[in-house]
């Protein structure tokens, strides 16, 4: 573990101003299954984030929806990464739709603070202890969210919450008792330290704790999609929280402990 500790350390060393430095942050985004489904095509004064269609996962995602999710949180950290060093710019869809283009000029550094929580970004399933957030954090988290299109439901009363957790219980056994589930989990969870370095991606066991997002507010996050994955759950999941819309994400959040960060392939790998 102390060689894979090192391994992970130096994945989210400093952010430099060089543009691989750049993709190194954006490789850290939150995606399913640690696949990291993606290539850079790094061109003058652009950036284009391209799904790498060869780490689909065809079973738990058959019509692509997290893997396309999986770029837009990648997009999301070279977009900050980017501005960081001195490349502010702007996101949007490639002409053909299918991937995610950042365009930018050279300029004086943008100061932001989400940046350094970048490299402190994980996915925890560890137990947590129980406090509440405070409000005021609950409403910061809803600004953030405050963004055309985008839906949030943040469920902290316990009715709620229990009938998310039967869901994800509902989800969960259904994708236990799925022998295509099982094998398209097995080939991607890496059991040791070394397997889990040389492979760069995969859900390493000793992280599962699996992913966990502390935020610039100290929360840890985790993932619990069954759900969204699950098809016949997403309609109970969305009437939960009043919405009509496919649901795309659920996470829990609250407090507690770090654990090993989730292994990230070498950025050359990842540069078309």
């Amino acid at each position: 573990m102390a060689q894979y500790e090192a391994f992970a350390a130096g994945l989210r060393d400093r952010l430099t101003p060089d543009l691989e430095a750049v993709v190194r942050y954006a490789t850290l985004a939150a995606n399913s299954h640690n696949t990291q489904p993606w290539r850079f095509q790094l061109e003058q004064h652009a950036i284009e984030i391209r799904p790498d269609l060869q780490r689909r996962t065809p079973v738990v995602d058959p019509d692509d929806h997290h893997l396309y999710v999986s770029l837009g949180c990648a997009a999301a950290n070279l977009t900050l990464a980017a501005a960081a060093t001195g490349r502010s710019g702007e996101a949007s869809l490639t002409a053909d739709g299918n991937g995610i283009r950042y365009d930018y000029l050279m300029g004086e550094a943008k100061a932001e603070p989400l940046v350094d929580a970048i490299p402190k970004r994980q996915s925890t399933r560890a137990e947590y202890d129980g406090r509440a957030t405070p409000a005021a954090d609950l409403a910061e988290l809803e600004r953030a969210a405050a963004i055309p299109g985008v839906s949030l439901a943040l469920v902290t009363d316990r009715t709620r919450m229990k009938q998310v957790r039967d869901l994800v219980l509902a989800g969960n056994e259904d994708q236990m008792n799925d022998p295509a589930f099982m094998h398209e989990l097995k080939e991607w969870i890496r059991f040791n330290p070394r397997s889990a370095a040389a492979s760069g991606d995969g859900l390493f066991s000793a992280v599962s704790g699996s992913p966990v997002l502390p935020t610039s507010l100290g929360l840890k996050l985790a993932f619990i999609n069954q759900p969204v994955e699950v098809a016949r759950l997403r309609a109970d999941l969305a009437a939960i929280v009043g919405e009509t819309r496919r649901p795309d994400i659920v996470m829990r959040f609250g407090y507690g402990p770090a654990l090993p960060f989730s292994p990230r392939r070498p950025v050359a790998s990842v540069i078309a």
